[in-house]
C-alpha cells in the first residue's frame, strides 16, 4: 500500500469514527459503543487495513478522554465470493449491537451489507464504493466516503480533451463497478459539446474468481480490431492483472498504445503484482485516483 493510499485511508476511517461517535454522543447512549468493520479476507490490503482500522479507533479514544464517548471495533470477516457469508458476517455483527458499520470493500458487496442493515436503521460508511446508482431510497443509511464516478469520468474526460485523444475505446468487467461507471462516462459524453469524441468499441468481459481466458483474448480482439489506441480499464484490480497479461502478449501494451485504468486499480495496484514483482510493461500506465490534499488541516494532524 503506497504511502499516500495509507494516509487517504486514515483520514477516512478517522473520519468514520468520528462521525460515529459524534451521532453517538448526540443519542446519549452509553451502550452502542461499537461500531462493525466488515471485509473480505480476499482483500489484499486487508493487513494493513486491520491496522489502520486498528490506529483510528485507538486515535479517537486517546484524544476523547475524559468524555462520555468511547467506541470499540468489532471486525468481521467473510468470503468475498459468497453470498451467504456477507450475509452472515453482517448479521452478526448486528447480534452484537454494533451502533454503525464501516467497510472498505467495493460498491457491489457494499449494496449487499446496506440491504441488511439499511431496514434496521444501522448507519453503514462505505470507504471507496463509488456507484452512484448506489443510493436507493431504500438505503437512505449509506454514506460514501469517495467521490462517485461521475467524478471519475469527469476527470478522465479532461484528460482526454488535454491531449486531444478524440477516439477511444472503453473495456470493462461485467460487475456492478464496470458498468455502472461505463455508463457514466458514456453519459458524460453525450452531453460534451466543446469536443467531438468518438468511442469505438465498450466490450464487457465476464469478471469472476477464475477469469476465462478466451473471454479475455475475444474481449482484446474487439478492442485491436477497433484500430485505436487509446484504451479506458475500467474494472477492479484482481480483474486487471490477467488482462493487461495478455493486451501484452498480443502486443498491445507496447508504444503507441495508451493505457487509462480507473481508481479501483490504481487504489489496489498490489493486485496487478506476480509474486511482489510489477512487470515492465506496466510503465506507461495512466491512472486516475481521489485527490488527496497534503495542505488540509487533517494531513497535517496525522
Amino acid at each position: 500500500m503506497s504511502v499516500l493510499n495509507v494516509v487517504r485511508h486514515i483520514l477516512l476511517f478517522t473520519h468514520a469514527v468520528s462521525f460515529l461517535s459524534g451521532r453517538l454522543n448526540a443519542r446519549g447512549s452509553n451502550n452502542a459503543s461499537k461500531i462493525g468493520f466488515l471485509m473480505s479476507k480476499e482483500n489484499q490490503q486487508k493487513n494493513n487495513l486491520l491496522k489502520l482500522i486498528s490506529f483510528a479507533e485507538q486515535n479517537f479514544n486517546n484524544s476523547s478522554r475524559g468524555t462520555q464517548v468511547e467506541i470499540e471495533i468489532a471486525i468481521k470477516l467473510f468470503d468475498e465470493y459468497s453470498l451467504y457469508d456477507l450475509v452472515e458476517a453482517t448479521c452478526s455483527l448486528v447480534d452484537e449491537g454494533v451502533f454503525a458499520v464501516i467497510s472498505p470493500q467495493g460498491s457491489e458487496n457494499i449494496a449487499d451489507q446496506a440491504d441488511i442493515l439499511g431496514p434496521l436503521d444501522i448507519p453503514l460508511l462505505s470507504v471507496v464504493a463509488t456507484d452512484p446508482q448506489i443510493k436507493k431510497l431504500s438505503r437512505q443509511s449509506l454514506q460514501l466516503l469517495s467521490p462517485v464516478d461521475k467524478h471519475q469520468a469527469r476527470a478522465i474526460l479532461d484528460l482526454l480533451k488535454f491531449y486531444g485523444w478524440h477516439e477511444v475505446s472503453l473495456v470493462a468487467s461485467d460487475t456492478n463497478y464496470g458498468t455502472n461507471a461505463i455508463n457514466a462516462f458514456q453519459q458524460l459524453l453525450t452531453l460534451e459539446t466543446s469536443t467531438k469524441f468518438s468511442i469505438k468499441s465498450s466490450p464487457f468481459f465476464k469478471g469472476n474468481t477464475e477469469m476465462d481466458k478466451t473471454d479475455i483474448l475475444n474481449t482484446l480482439k474487439i478492442l485491436k480490431n477497433s484500430l485505436t489506441r487509446v484504451i479506458i480499464l475500467i474494472c477492479e484490480g484482481k480483474y486487471a492483472k490477467a488482462l493487461l497479461e495478455e493486451a501484452n502478449n498480443m502486443d498491445m501494451m507496447s508504444p503507441g498504445y495508451v493505457w487509462i485504468v480507473t481508481d479501483a486499480i490504481t487504489s489496489n495496484f498490489q493486485a496487478l503484482a506476480f509474486d511482489n514483482y510489477f512487470p515492465a510493461y506496466y510503465e506507461g500506465l495512466i491512472g486516475i485516483s481521489p485527490l488527496i490534499n497534503t495542505k488540509s488541516t487533517d494531513y497535517k494532524a496525522l
